[in-house]
């Protein structure tokens, strides 16, 4: 399937810079990717869209969440419960149950099961639970540079974010979002500095500005990219699709 949609990608969008980019994005496939487009990312410090990871699995899960409230008004939790993980493995083994894939895979479905069956939700408890099965099956996975990077990042969300938005509290909608975007950056940069200084050597300088404009961007890049893989035969509609595609994906 990944191959399929791999194909589908880099001949409906000319640029192979950009084809290389969307199937990276969309499908964790990072063998097209130059090394002067992951050195440029890196750079930005926003290495992280390049690779499938929590983030892409958190839009996978809102976006299942959404569809499934549209389709059923009256809440069938089994129903739900099990069309919502049967997409979200599927889209985790889709992209290659990389390590990253399969902790946020986890995480969300301790999140599906709270949301199905109204449940209490403890995120720490979600990430140390997830953590610990995960490592059960596959202990050498705490030596593996994306979980590490992965957890950490996560653990920085949730322990320092709160704490930021504490502090820096505002009701004006405008305000909320860049306090907000720029804590969750900067949360998940201090977690993993220590990592990414000993592996890397290096630090990026501007990360928040370019996290500011790349996360939201990458983000409807990967839903215009989903909208791809289902309606791109659609006549008309998958040549809007195709279009809007390709300009975001290139500019970005």
């Amino acid at each position: 399937i990944q191959s399929r949609l791999q194909e589908k990608i880099t001949s409906a969008i000319p640029d192979s810079s950009a084809a290389a980019i969307l199937s990276a994005l969309l499908l964790g496939e990072t063998s097209l990717l130059s090394k002067d487009i992951t050195a440029d990312y890196s750079v930005a410090g926003v290495v992280h869209i390049l690779a499938v990871s929590g983030m892409h699995v958190a839009l996978i899960y809102e976006l299942i969440l959404f569809i499934l409230k549209l389709a059923f008004r009256k809440k069938r939790k089994w129903l739900t419960f099990f069309l919502a993980m049967s997409l979200l493995w599927g889209y985790g083994a889709i992209t290659g149950f990389s390590a990253s894939v399969v902790r946020a895979c986890c995480m969300f479905s301790f999140f599906v099961l709270s949301d199905c069956f109204l449940l209490s939700r403890n995120t720490g408890n979600t990430i140390a639970g997830s953590t610990l099965i995960i490592l059960y099956f596959q202990p050498f996975l705490i030596f593996n540079l994306g979980f590490l990077l992965s957890l950490s990042a996560v653990l920085g969300i949730v322990v320092i974010h709160p704490l930021i938005m504490r502090v820096c509290y505002t009701e004006n909608k405008i305000s909320h979002y860049l306090i907000s975007s720029t804590s969750i950056t900067l949360s998940a940069t201090l977690t993993t500095l220590p990592i990414t200084l000993y592996i890397f050597h290096s630090f990026p300088s501007y990360f928040i500005i370019a996290n500011l404009i790349l996360v939201p961007w990458s983000t409807l890049i990967m839903y215009l990219g989903i909208a791809f893989m289902f309606l791109s035969e659609i006549p008309i509609l998958g040549n809007c699709i195709i279009f809007l595609l390709n300009t975001t994906t290139t500019s970005m």
